[in-house]
Formats: structure tokens, sequence, C-alpha cells
């Protein structure tokens, strides 16, 4: 659990590789998606994965409104998306499964619009986390950013900068870096006994990626940004042992 008052955490994680048309395919998105719901799991009161195709833009929008009218006043909303990300007209865009470049504006998924989704339910706290390439460019004004009562947003790169994938020597799979951090150090605080606070794995994953991406000739430097208020101090911890089961369906 997030601090003493919140009482769950629902998560919907999206990881897009493959889209149905015209866009070059990524490599690591599902794999982000799937590993970051497994290191959150222990914390974890439900959560929905929609990977690839299944993560149309209605997809999308469907599940985060399903999963926030399920949380009652105190809880926490956890949305990871790892997919194309694009700034154009002064706003900041996620390309679901289904987008078309053809028809860029009616198939691209409005970040704003996510914002809107969200901060329709005040009573509960989000922490959205988007591995996009420029996806620093959803801005740094918290109240224009208010996703519900007290929200925060972590963005794996700069407006300009691209978000780096790379492969992995532990899984040899292919990661983003900046949700690489975010795994590799929720596994460590969610360790039996352990916990830590969102600032501390925010900080962690952005020392990874920073470091990871300036040592490589190969990736572009990238500099994650967090904004918003949720209290850096809050802590995630592991949920009660004996709810631990209810967890994951089987």
């Amino acid at each position: 659990m997030i601090g003493p008052e919140t009482q769950e955490i629902h998560g919907l994680f999206v990881g897009i590789d493959e889209y149905h048309i015209g866009r070059q395919t990524l490599k690591g998105c599902e794999n982000d998606a799937t590993h970051l719901r497994n290191a959150a799991a222990p914390a974890l009161t439900s959560e929905v994965l929609l990977t690839n195709k299944a993560a149309t833009r209605e997809a999308i929008l469907d599940n985060i409104e399903g999963t926030l009218a399920k949380s009652k006043k105190g809880d926490l909303f956890l949305f990871f998306c790892a997919c194309h990300g694009a700034a154009r007209y002064g706003e900041f865009f996620l390309l679901p499964s289904d987008h078309d470049p053809r028809a860029f504006l009616g198939t691209a998924l409005l970040f704003q619009d996510i914002v809107n989704s969200m901060g329709s339910y005040k009573d509960v706290n989000t922490l959205t986390i988007i591995d996009a390439c420029q996806s620093g460019a959803i801005g740094f004004d918290p109240g224009r950013l208010n996703c519900g009562q007290r929200s925060s947003i972590m963005a794996a790169s700069a407006p300009l900068e691209v978000s780096n994938e790379f492969k992995s020597k532990k899984d040899e799979r292919n990661h983003g870096v900046f949700a690489y951090g975010l795994i590799k150090h929720l596994n460590e605080i969610l360790g039996e006994g352990g916990s830590g606070s969102i600032s501390q794995l925010f900080n962690k994953a952005y020392y990874f990626t920073k470091t990871t991406t300036t040592a490589r000739d190969s990736l572009q430097p990238q500099h994650p940004v967090m904004v918003g208020t949720l209290p850096a101090s809050l802590m995630i911890r592991r949920k009660a042992a004996e709810n631990e089961e209810q967890v994951r369906e089987p």
C-alpha cells in the first residue's frame, strides 16, 4: 500500500510494440508493461494488462474509466503506458495500437483526455507513468495536469528527447531504459519487508536512466521528469500477507 491514508492500489499497465498500420514497431513495451505489473503485484488490489493490438484508443480510455469507477476514496490508481509518443500542436499524444498516421488527430490519444478522465474522480489519487518519446511534453503545470485528489506524473524523457530501448543482460529482453529502472527498483523495495517512497523510486530510476544512456554510444542521453502533487514521501509497500493471494487471478 502507499501511505496510511491510501486504502488500495489499482493498476492499469499498457505496452504497445505492434501497430495496426503504418508505424514502426517497438521491441520492449510489452515486456515493460508485463514486468512492471509483476513487480507491482505485491502492492496491488486489482490490475489490468493491455498489450499490442488489445491496447486500442477505446480500450485504454474504457479501462481507465472502469478502474477509476471501482476505486474508493483515498485509493491510488497507477497507470503505466509504454508506446510511441508525439508532441504536436502544443500538446502531447500517446499513439494507441489502432493509430493511423493518416488521420492523426482522430486516432491519437490526447494526453489531456486522460487527465480529464482521471479528474472526474477527485477522491482517487493517481500516479501516471509514461515511457514514450517526447513524454516530457506533458508540461510542468501541476494545476493543468491535476488528475484527481492528488496526482503525479513520471515521464521517461524530456520534451525533445527519445525514450531509449536497450537489451537487458539479466533477462536478454528489450526494455525501455526508464521502465527497466522502475522495474529493477520496484522489485527491490517490494521485496520481503521492503518499502520505499515515490521519490526514492523515481530518483533511482532517473539515475539508472541517465547513467545508462550517457555510458552507451548507441543510446541518446535521456532525462526523466516528474511533476505533480502526490507527497514525495508517500511509501509504497507490500500488502498484508493475508490479502496478497487475492491480488492476481489464476
